[in-house]
């Protein structure tokens, strides 16, 4: 997974649409790199829940015909 590097990655269920207020988010102007995934920070987001390692999605390509 990626990070667009479009906001501060504070962790806090206030800064993550549909957790707290609808579009809230702590602009920033980074480059695009390698998500670290949730690292348990400011107490917001559990890691044990809502972490990820490995793959984040499938592409099954099935032939028509």
């Amino acid at each position: 997974a990626y990070d667009a590097g479009t906001e501060v990655n504070t962790e806090l269920m206030s800064d993550i649409p549909g957790q707290g207020s609808q579009f809230v988010r702590v602009p920033e102007g980074a480059v695009i790199t390698p998500h670290a995934g949730i690292v348990g920070q400011n107490g917001g987001i559990d890691p044990g829940v809502y972490n990820w390692d490995g793959p984040v999605a499938q592409i099954t390509i099935t032939p028509l015909g």
